[in-house]
Formats: structure tokens, C-alpha cells, sequence
């Protein structure tokens, strides 16, 4: 799997976990992952591909929230 993000203007992305109907955060804040300041392409491993596809449905779920 790549991710790639094609805008260099976007810096990061803020995001917590919802599990079980209860939302994690880390330590009372979003948790944050950085992007590089130049565009970079890598191989994920499975752990990782795990967790963004978990990311991916907790977002999913609150749009589907916000909309409804």
C-alpha cells in the first residue's frame, strides 16, 4: 500500500480513534501524524495498513454522524 498526499500545503492530520463507542485520545489531545516536507513514497507494513484502515472507518462512522 502507498499513501501519497499530492498537496504540499497540507502539513499533517489531527485524528482520535473511536472504539467500542468511546473515543481515545492521546492524553486529553488529537493525535496528530506529521507529514514529510517533501513528498515521500514507502512501503507500510501490515500493522500499519491495520490501523489505517481502522483510521479510515472512525472517520467514515463521524462523517457519517455528522451528515445523518
Amino acid at each position: 500500500m502507498d499513501i501519497e498526499v499530492d498537496d504540499d500545503t497540507f502539513k499533517g492530520i489531527p485524528f482520535v480513534i473511536l472504539s467500542e463507542g468511546k473515543w481515545i485520545k492521546n492524553n486529553g489531545s488529537n493525535f496528530y501524524i506529521e507529514f514529510a516536507g517533501k513528498k515521500q513514497i514507502r512501503k507500510v507494513t501490515l500493522p500499519e495498513i491495520v490501523f489505517v484502515f481502522a483510521l479510515s472507518t472512525v472517520i467514515l462512522a463521524y462523517v457519517t454522524t455528522i451528515l445523518s
